[in-house]
């Protein structure tokens, strides 16, 4: 439960090996779907609840590998996907959250959602509770570098292919209209591409730091996207240091 009315959905998988003393655990965060969230994390489905899954080595089920070779799994539906679409509303429709929540965003409650996550691992007895990690793909890439920056519980942090900018120009991070809208208050940065944003990924990046941090991305992505490398490399620095 992460607020009054609302509860996240998951999958919790528990290797048997588990079962003998407490085990690290890994929450995993799935990549932008059309309504599959969570059963795609753990190889029930593809991108949509009809696609086929795909579970080969190093794909999208991560939930699913990572409990084979060894750690207890918690695969959650963000809001807005999986179970946790509104009824009567389209997949990443947000417009319902922000009209109960008006001051909040959505990348503050995938956020909280993922702390009350930790919360719940460490009530488990065949959980250790010092080494609980987060990985994702894509929107869960950037989600989970966004939850290992802000809870110091979280061991470990594995992003992959997350858009690690803030994507300008274009609406990316605050859409005027459509669906899933990150961070509503970031729209005076797009409306200005020149106003200068107060964080950028690398010092996100930092607040990671000491604990383990990995960034998994296309080579592409590395040297495109509002340089990816050199932030990268500033971040080494604060871990050599």
């Amino acid at each position: 439960q992460t607020e009054a009315n609302d509860r996240v959905t998951g999958w919790l998988l528990v290797p048997e090996q588990a079962r003998k003393q407490p085990t690290a655990a890994m929450i995993c965060i799935h990549s932008t779907t059309a309504g599959s969230g969570k059963d795609a994390t753990i190889g029930l489905s593809g991108r949509t609840p009809l696609d086929p899954p795909d579970t080969t080595e190093g794909g999208r089920s991560y939930g699913l590998h990572l409990a084979r070779h060894g750690f207890v799994t918690l695969s959650i539906d963000l809001l807005t996907d999986g179970e946790r679409v509104e009824p009567g509303e389209a997949v990443l429709q947000s417009r319902p959250f922000y009209e109960r929540h008006p001051e909040w965003s959505i990348v503050g409650k995938n956020t909280w959602d993922i702390m009350r996550s930790v919360d719940f691992l460490q009530t488990l007895d065949f959980v250790d509770p010092n080494h609980i990690g987060c990985i994702g793909l894509s929107l869960g890439g950037h989600t989970s570098l966004f939850a290992g920056a802000f809870d110091q519980r979280i061991a470990a942090t594995v992003s992959i292919g997350g858009v690690l900018d803030w994507h300008r120009p274009g609406e990316h991070w605050a859409r005027a209209t459509g669906r899933y809208v990150y961070i509503k208050k970031y729209r005076p940065y797009i409306d200005d591409p020149e106003l200068p944003v107060p964080v950028d990924f690398d010092e996100l990046m930092m607040m990671v730091a000491p604990r383990p941090l990995l960034i998994l991305n296309s080579e592409w992505e590395f040297y495109n996207r509002r340089n990816l490398l050199d932030k990268c490399l500033s971040v080494i620095q604060v871990y050599r240091n």
